[in-house]
């Protein structure tokens, strides 16, 4: 049976935000204030090869009106900003139009911070020549509808920071969008600057949930110009040896290093926050995964934003809010075996369907030993969990002689009560599984045995915790003995 089913509602999403419309602001829109729709999309962070696919489809019937696409990185080099080409879809998206996204690092905010003006200067033209490139380009990523700037800046330079939107926004094409990404909340003094710096443009687009900044949704809406609610649910990772030269991984090498037997999995309990969780993972050898390399002793530590929070938040934060336009999920890898958190799993909560992961069990018992193998047939992880997650086969007779974990993370053995045992006296073993990937097919174990098995073989219970919280339980009977 299951339980704790999670279910969200479309109507009650919808009825949560309250999007504008006529009437809903005190003072009449401007120009350009009307020009950015009312409608939700999807962000994916690291390009995509879902264009003219089926998960475009699925968003599109989910009722996401565009999605943002990055197309260049502006990566600085001395007093030069030198581009970084993100390779388009592998086939253009058809179904909903894009917003192509220009981006830069940290050391933007010191561009724009920097006296006399030349550097925030340079990363204009080097913002406008990217835009250009991406108009030309467009076609190749869908029908381009705008332009949107994901460049870091402090709130103290909001002004040098609209003098690039302004010079920006006086080059585009009347019709093309521009939009910019807000992580920091002004002080009441510095409201001035970022209202002016907001009026070059089409809107904002204010990161309220996940990792790196974010802010309080009435600092956006404060502001007093259109903008679009950002959530991001993907884990954020960091490796490094200590010594503070660290580097950015991405989501897909959580779930490749939980499986391998070479890595140690630790909870990271140092986190005091109830809206995310942390993890530890220390390779004890050389390792690879998602095409990285990890040496031996390497820490790799994950941050995981809570699921159940984010779609509580999805209603809540914009509740109210005058001048929300709608909501931008922002997803990590470029198809959706890349993603903990995939596109198929954001349509069924804004679909009001179940979150929860399942496993399909099949144990197969021979001569001589019962194979255990699973797959999880849907698009929802589960949390991240040592002892959560797992199968549980019964073998009344006992007669257990040896157990390989197949693609399992770990096993335990237990007796008829439920207490540890050792190997010999054993008539249950519990196979764990840290993370349960969407749509993930875990190899078969296998239960060596003195002898055949029983034709009553064999009951298994399985335990998951959904990344939305809902705990899963069920018991099952497979195939008899020969």
């Amino acid at each position: 049976m299951r339980s704790g089913s999670a279910r969200l509602p479309f109507l009650a999403l919808l009825a949560a935000v309250s999007f504008a419309g006529p009437g809903a602001c005190r003072r009449a829109p401007s120009a350009t204030s009307a020009r950015l729709p009312s409608a939700d999309a999807v962000w994916f962070a690291d390009g995509s090869d879902d264009g003219a696919g089926d998960v475009e489809t699925g968003i599109a019937r989910a009722g996401f009106g565009s999605v943002f696409l990055p197309v260049t990185r502006l990566v600085r080099a001395g007093d030069r900003w030198n581009p970084v080409t993100v390779p388009p879809p592998s086939a253009p998206f058809a179904k909903l139009p894009v917003t192509l996204v220009i981006s830069a690092g940290d050391e933007a905010a010191a561009a724009f911070a920097a006296p006399g003006g030349q550097a925030a200067a340079a990363l204009g033209d080097a913002a406008w020549l990217a835009a250009k490139s991406a108009l030309r380009d467009g076609p190749r990523f869908g029908h381009l509808r705008g332009i949107h700037l994901d460049i870091p800046f402090a709130a103290a330079n909001a002004e040098a920071y609209g003098g690039l939107l302004a010079s920006l926004r006086a080059k585009l094409p009347r019709e093309m969008l521009l939009t910019q990404t807000l992580r920091v909340s002004p002080t009441a003094q510095q409201k001035d600057p970022f209202r002016k710096a907001g009026e070059a443009s089409d809107g904002w687009v204010a990161f309220l949930f996940g990792e790196g900044g974010v802010i309080e949704p009435a600092a956006a809406d404060a502001l007093e110009r259109p903008w679009l609610a950002a959530y991001s649910p993907a884990a954020a990772g960091r490796a490094g040896t200590g010594d503070g030269d660290e580097r950015i991984v991405p989501e897909a090498v959580l779930a490749r290093l939980t499986d391998d037997p070479h890595v140690e999995f630790s909870h990271d309990l140092t986190l005091k926050e109830e809206s995310a969780s942390a993890f530890l993972l220390t390779p004890h050898a050389a390792v690879t995964a998602g095409g990285l390399s990890f040496r031996p002793g390497e820490r790799v530590r994950f941050r995981q934003p809570s699921l159940s929070d984010m779609v509580y938040r999805f209603g809540a934060d914009l509740a109210g809010k005058r001048f929300v336009r709608g909501r931008v999920v922002v997803l990590s890898g470029r198809s959706e075996p890349q993603r903990i958190f995939t596109a198929a799993a954001l349509s069924d909560i804004l679909l009001g369907r179940p979150l929860n992961t399942d496993l399909r069990v099949s144990v197969e018992p021979s001569k001589g030993s019962v194979s255990v193998a699973a797959e999880n047939p849907t698009p929802h992880a589960s949390l991240v969990s040592r002892t959560s997650n797992w199968i549980e086969i019964e073998l009344p007779e006992g007669g257990i002689s040896d157990v390989k974990a197949g693609g399992f993370d770990r096993f335990e053995v237990f007796g008829p009560e439920g207490g540890a045992v050792t190997l010999g006296r054993a008539t249950r073993v519990r196979f764990f599984e840290t993370l349960v990937s969407p749509w993930e097919k875990i190899e078969a174990a296998r239960i060596v045995l003195r002898k055949p098995p029983k034709k009553d073989c064999c009951v298994y219970r399985i335990h998951v915790l959904s990344s939305a919280g809902a705990e899963i339980t069920r018991e099952g009977e497979q195939k008899k003995s020969p």
